[in-house]
């Protein structure tokens, strides 16, 4: 469902519907989202079948858009539109408050009777460690304990293991207390 145009979020997620109606190249466009601001991680759907009328879909672009600071949607629509060169009625922008389960959309992770894209297809900004915990997150319900934690940050190698160990979602809420912990505790890494 598309999100209120007034809505400000550090994280969307966006869909270019056909990007024959596009004039600008997709890594041309990319690069202009890193250039305004944002992180992104996008894929190219051009295998994707109607399930109504069993019709392949127009080949279209999806793409999880995170930002340091918030933004309004209609500010994300007018650059999408910008930088794709499209008009907005090509342009679909939804909320994204869970960025693991929409990075995983974008192969169809998580829905296996919709054809599976290949992991290597995602194209980022970011580096590809952090992709990779991202897109290999259970997202399973998981309860951290304090002493779960404490035991993560000491037995981890680094914090990419910590991540793979607890979870975006956790490690994202409890950043502070992590960066804490490695300090009283005497964590090197």
């Amino acid at each position: 469902m598309p999100i209120n145009p007034l809505a400000q979020r550090k994280g969307f997620r966006v869909v270019i519907s056909d990007l024959e109606r596009c004039s600008a190249s997709i890594q041309d466009a990319l690069t202009g989202l890193v250039e305004n601001g944002y992180n992104y991680y996008a894929i190219v759907h051009d295998s994707d079948i109607d399930t109504k009328t069993l019709a392949p879909k127009r080949t279209h672009l999806h793409i999880v858009l995170t930002r340091f600071k918030r933004v309004q949607a209609k500010k994300v629509i007018a650059d999408m539109c910008d930088l794709f060169q499209t008009n907005d009625s090509n342009v679909q922008v939804m909320d994204c408050p869970d960025i693991p389960s929409a990075v995983q959309y974008l192969t169809h992770k998580r829905d296996p009777n919709k054809y599976q894209y290949d992991f290597n297809k995602i194209m980022t900004n970011q580096r590809k460690e952090q992709l990779t915990a991202i897109y290999e997150q259970d997202l399973s319900v998981y309860i951290l304990t304090t002493e779960g934690l404490i035991e993560a940050v000491q037995s981890s190698n680094n914090r990419y293991d910590l991540i793979k160990r607890i979870g975006i979602g956790n490690y994202q809420a409890y950043r502070q207390t992590i960066n804490d912990l490695i300090d009283f505790l005497g964590v090197d890494y």
